[in-house]
């Protein structure tokens, strides 16, 4: 997983987001990815071309020109995203979700790629960046979700459920059940973590 920004989110074009091919992967993540068992192409590909869909035009929270979705080949319940815009979700972490709760997970792996996150190697969705690093992009992930329309708790739901899940590390669930209160219970965002928006130029 080295090199990945977890994710255990000038103008973001999420019309031609969705799932790529693996004819031409990017160098950056393409070993990484046959590790990880490989990219997956079928039906959970569009699942999860809808679901980044929803989210709208994340491009006030990203420099990044496109947004892709992958699926991956494992059955451990996991989101990733680098930097250079690259998502991707495993056939784990869609089988565990529903589609709210896994437009709630991309808008956290979106939340890793605002323009002034703190950079963390090997973090993942599941929590393995760090709990500042993860509570950071959870608080994005929550505005992008509110942006949209959509409801923040569709992420608390996804954490539930991610640390919940019997393949989940028992060292990861007292952070996710933290992550998990600030969001479903109301509690502020600590102040060193919290998200702003950046300035619109």
């Amino acid at each position: 997983m080295k090199g990945a920004l977890g994710f255990c989110f000038l103008m973001v074009v999420v019309a031609s987001a969705g799932c790529v091919s693996q004819t031409a992967p990017s160098p950056a993540w393409s070993n990484w990815a046959e590790r990880e068992g490989g990219v997956a192409q079928g039906p959970e590909c569009a699942r999860a071309s809808t679901a980044l869909a929803r989210l709208g035009d994340p491009g006030w929270i990203t420099k990044l020109r496109f947004l892709h979705v992958r699926v991956l080949n494992t059955n451990c319940p996991c989101a990733y995203a680098w930097p250079d815009g690259s998502l991707f979700v495993t056939k784990g972490l869609l089988l565990l979700l529903d589609d709210d709760e896994l437009t709630g997970a991309l808008a956290h792996e979106i939340g890793h790629l605002a323009e002034d996150s703190p950079r963390f190697k090997s973090a993942a969705f599941s929590g393995s960046g760090g709990t500042k690093c993860e509570v950071y992009a959870d608080a994005a992930g929550c505005e992008l979700l509110k942006s949209a329309g959509l409801a923040p708790d569709f992420l608390a739901r996804a954490l539930i459920k991610v640390r919940n899940d019997p393949r989940t590390p028992a060292s990861l669930r007292v952070a996710l059940s933290q992550r998990i209160q600030i969001i479903q219970g109301g509690e502020a965002f600590p102040e060193q973590t919290v998200w702003h928006a950046p300035r619109i130029r």
